[in-house]
């Protein structure tokens, strides 16, 4: 029994170890868009070669044993192609080949979010002191005020405006057309201390180029503020 068991254990020992089947190809290769590329694996233990491609890209194996094939892609970008083989039932480990055709077009970079502007404090403000005023007519009044400061950045601009003084009655008769001087008495005060802040205190000033450009930007805010009152 011993002697049959030893002969047995040498036998064993004896046996040689399978071996994985072994497959390679060129990790990178380049290519032009439409032009056609022989990709050849090495796999000297294998009698047949399977083969697969990524992306919109042609692939066709050669002859029977499919070790080469022949690829092509019309389209510029970096492709992925994969070969594996087996030996009886033990399949190989895959083989990787990166084709870049032409010139691929690196990603786009990611698109910042839109920041969102700050909400000027001025639209709460009035839209605090338009709850408290009680007329019924006061959505048609702001909506007057608006008109008139959007009227009022196109009249900062007037070359033929030319003082301060000027511009401020203007914007007083144009007021004074479109709103009841009763209506929204709250509203225009604060509208009032706003635009007195950035445009000149002397009638007699000469509106420069800065100065005309102060007085539209308050008229612009003044605008806006109302505009978003009325939303």
């Amino acid at each position: 029994m011993r002697i049959m068991l030893t002969v047995l254990s040498l036998c064993i020992l004896h046996i040689p170890a399978r071996a994985d089947p072994m497959i390679s190809l060129p990790p990178t290769l380049t290519a032009q868009p439409g032009r056609l590329l022989r990709i050849t694996a090495e796999a000297p233990d294998a009698k047949l070669v399977r083969w697969i491609v990524t992306g919109e890209a042609d692939l066709i194996p050669l002859n029977e044993s499919g070790k080469s094939a022949i690829f092509s892609a019309a389209t510029s970008g970096t492709y992925k192609i994969v070969a594996y083989t087996a030996k009886g039932d033990i399949p190989s480990e895959p083989a990787v080949c990166v084709v870049t055709v032409g010139n691929p077009t690196p990603p786009a970079p990611p698109t910042p979010p839109t920041p969102t502007p700050p909400t000027d404090p001025l639209a709460a403000e009035l839209r605090a002191l338009l709850a408290a005023d009680s007329s019924p007519e006061k959505g048609k009044h702001v909506e007057a005020l608006c008109e008139l400061y959007r009227q009022a950045q196109v009249t900062a601009d007037d070359p033929a405006v030319g003082t301060a003084g000027a511009l401020a009655e203007i914007l007083k008769r144009s007021s004074a057309a479109l709103v009841p001087s009763t209506a929204l008495i709250g509203v225009r005060k604060r509208v009032s201390e706003v635009l007195g802040e950035s445009l000149p205190s002397n009638p007699a000033e000469r509106l420069t180029a800065e100065s005309r450009t102060r007085a539209k930007a308050a008229f612009a805010r003044a605008q806006k503020a109302l505009c978003e009152v009325t939303k």
